[in-house]
Formats: C-alpha cells, sequence, structure tokens
C-alpha cells in the first residue's frame, strides 16, 4: 500500500459537526465544525477539546460602554457570550459606573478624598487604584489662612 491508497483503505473521520456532547463551562462549539475532525468514526465526549473552544473574555470586548457604564477593572473574568466578543456583550463586560464612595484605595501625599465622593465615578468596576486621580484631590494649604493663630 502506498499513500494513493489511502481513499481506499482508510474511513474518514467524522467531523466535529457531528459532535453532540456538550461543551464544558466556559466553552463553545468551534466557528467551523465541518472543518475539525473527531479522533474516530463518530465523534465522543473525549473529542471536545478539537470541537469546542473557549469563549472569548471581555478583555477582548472593544465597544464602548454605554452611558453610565464603565469596564470591569479585570476583564478577564467575564465571558462574551461566543467566539468573539460582540456588541451584544456589553452587559457582561461593563458595570455601572461606581461613585468614589466604592474607592478604598488611598489618596497620594498632600491629596485628599472628595469632599462629595457621589460626585465623581471610577473609570472601571470596582474601582482600583487608579481611580486616585479621580476619587481624591489636593489637600488645602495655609498660604491663604488669615485668621490669628
Amino acid at each position: 500500500c502506498t499513500a494513493a491508497d489511502e481513499a481506499t483503505c482508510c474511513t474518514a473521520a467524522a467531523t466535529c459537526a457531528h459532535f453532540t456532547d456538550p461543551c464544558t463551562s466556559g466553552r463553545l462549539p468551534v466557528a467551523d465544525p465541518s472543518s475539525a475532525w473527531c479522533a474516530g468514526l463518530a465523534c465522543a465526549a473525549t473529542d471536545e477539546g478539537v470541537c469546542c473552544a473557549a469563549a472569548a473574555t471581555c478583555a477582548h470586548f472593544t465597544d464602548p460602554c454605554d452611558s453610565g457604564r464603565v469596564p470591569l477593572a479585570d476583564p478577564s473574568v467575564a465571558s462574551c457570550a461566543g467566539l468573539a466578543c460582540a456588541a451584544t456583550d456589553e452587559g457582561v463586560c461593563c458595570a455601572t459606573a461606581p461613585t468614589c464612595e466604592a474607592f478604598t484605595g488611598s489618596c497620594h501625599a498632600h491629596r485628599v478624598p472628595l469632599t462629595d465622593p457621589t460626585s465623581a465615578t471610577c473609570a472601571t468596576a470596582p474601582c482600583t487604584a487608579a481611580d486616585e486621580a479621580t476619587c481624591c484631590t489636593a489637600a488645602a494649604t495655609c498660604a491663604h489662612f488669615t485668621d490669628p493663630c
């Protein structure tokens, strides 16, 4: 036998189009199941690694968040609905913008928390140390202190 006899001597393996087992959590059927091959003549649960792929995480979400909403601080923890993110994933990849009331970081030297922390929102949900510039303001100095001591 030679390679030319392959069609005579071998039967084609099933494609993932015939994979009927569920993909494990966080995984979805591959985009083109007819071009992915199972290990045998019929697909089995063990073909999940070939027939399923990881759903995209919000780290790949590039659409803008709706008004009053901000991206997740750690977008890798949330999955989009498909193998690629789409505008319809905004509800998963964005959250209501938290106000500076939720800022638990420290203000840098000579800076203090805003007097009204509800007046500003953090750039991501939840607030992170990077929100210090928004949630803190310069501390007052004594330069304009005129009362007698």
